[in-house]
């Protein structure tokens, strides 16, 4: 009798990610994000070298789906943030549990989202800079000139007063 032997495959699940506007009114296209699979929590992890890291970036409809995932600790790096709109600086760091919950370690932009196998993640608008008239600084560097100048005059000319340096009609 030949003997069967058989390797049990861990489930595999998927991950859907939804990017909104910071007040969740806009759903958010063209973010791109980096997913790793780590070992450990917190502050101490290695990442998964066997783990083929993924990215994938947000359509039309401000989702993206990354699957074929194992259940475990994950960090989600946003790579390119929607036109207008600010990087996020810190990654977020995830656990996918079996029974499909998200739990998101805090982050001021990332939460676990409202059903199973999926996390929502908001952006702060980018800030226009505010429009300079014309001269920009070199006005400044020409007014700083002039006092230099003038404060350098009030401070030669009495001297070479006294010393008789030059004469004046008086």
């Amino acid at each position: 009798n030949p003997a069967i032997t058989g390797q049990n495959d861990p489930r595999r699940t998927l991950l859907r990610l939804q990017k909104t506007s910071l007040g969740g009114s806009l759903r958010l296209a063209g973010a791109e994000f980096m997913l790793e699979h780590l070992y450990g929590t917190g502050q101490s992890f290695t990442v998964d070298t066997d783990f083929v890291t993924r990215t994938a970036t947000t359509g039309a409809d401000g989702t993206l789906t990354f699957d074929n995932l194992l259940y475990g600790y994950y960090r989600l790096t946003e790579l390119n943030p929607p036109d207008g709109y600010v990087q996020l600086n810190d990654p977020i760091f995830l656990t996918i549990a079996e029974n499909g919950t998200v739990m998101v370690e805090p982050h001021i932009y990332a939460q676990a989202g409202t059903t199973a196998f999926s996390i929502m993640v908001a952006n702060q608008p980018r800030r226009p800079m505010p429009a300079s008239s014309g001269g920009g600084v070199h006005r400044f560097y020409a007014l700083g000139g002039g006092l230099v100048l003038l404060a350098a005059c009030g401070y030669i000319l009495p001297r070479l007063k006294k010393k008789g340096g030059y004469e004046t009609d008086a």
